[in-house]
């Protein structure tokens, strides 16, 4: 798996040793399988639609891999009456002075412009070549600073004030919102389960087009048949937590398909066992073993 040469200088929130001794190791956890500064993809719902996404493996823990969302970089240019040329967005002020309005002013009057800089032959290069699905072309962009870590990129946008008094002023702030965090903005860093990282886009994407195919098969159940698959996932869940033997887990699934409307059974694990009501009831019975 391709990895950064010098991740002290390209990954990461910040340059860090890691202190294990701060966690607890996860024995299922070979920190080689997905090295710090190696490339990792995992799926991402939103929407409730599942997508792959991809970023940089920064941290450890004991239950999870941190990796560092990146994106390309920012090249915004803002263009306006603050300075002779067009600037790049990230070195534009929070707050102009104020302006006279121009001449032929209307309420259609753009007062500033964004453009975007032009890339080099290098960077134009790698961006027709580069790839999503090949994790050599994410580490290249990235340590060439084409692609770039997501708290790097403002998630901002401008707006023009505009008062009878003062003329017009232009503010820079953050995107649909008022308030300093905007919730709306991408995450910077996500923890994901060792389990659910996978090595190549072919395999997240695989997994994605697995949940989709799943959801399909789930709508075309029937009532009787959700409430079943609903019971075998309890089922399996309870043995699988609490050592249950395949006999016992035989004649527990056995009593609660004999039950009268079953459809209208829903099921739970507690420390007590695998218990049922109907889901009209309150009171939860739970499964005879003997």
């Amino acid at each position: 798996m391709p990895h950064t040469e010098n991740k002290d200088v390209n990954i990461g929130l910040d340059p860090v040793t890691i202190d294990w001794s701060k966690f607890e190791k996860n024995p299922e956890l070979n920190p080689m399988d997905n090295p710090i500064g190696s490339v990792a993809y995992y799926i991402h719902k939103r929407h409730n639609k599942y997508s792959v996404k991809y970023g940089i493996v920064y941290q450890h823990y004991h239950d999870c891999v941190i990796i560092q969302n990146v994106d390309l970089r920012d090249r915004r240019m803002v263009k306006s009456i603050y300075s002779k040329k067009p600037i790049p967005f990230k070195d534009f002020p929070y707050s102009t002075p104020w302006y006279k309005l121009p001449k032929g002013w209307n309420w259609n009057t753009r007062l500033f412009e964004i453009i975007d800089e032009e890339m080099t032959e290098e960077e134009k290069e790698w961006f027709d070549n580069g790839r999503i699905d090949k994790p050599e072309s994410i580490i290249e962009g990235y340590n060439k600073g084409f692609l770039v870590n997501v708290r790097d990129i403002p998630y901002e946008t401008i707006k023009t004030v505009i008062e009878k008094a003062e003329g017009y002023k232009l503010i820079r702030k953050p995107r649909e919102s008022e308030r300093i965090i905007d919730p709306n903005r991408p995450v910077d860093t996500v923890g994901v389960c060792h389990l659910q990282i996978f090595d190549t886009y072919a395999e997240a994407k695989a997994a994605c087009k697995k949940a989709e195919q799943e959801l399909i098969e789930q709508s075309e159940m029937s009532d009787l048949d959700w409430t079943i698959h609903l019971m075998d996932n309890d089922l399996n869940r309870w043995a699988r937590n609490y050592g249950i033997s395949d006999e016992n887990k035989r004649r527990a699934r056995q009593f609660l398909m004999e039950l009268k409307d079953l459809e209208s059974v829903e099921t739970r694990v507690t420390c007590e066992g695998i218990q049922y009501k109907y889901w009209n009831k309150t009171r939860w019975m739970t499964v005879p073993i003997d």
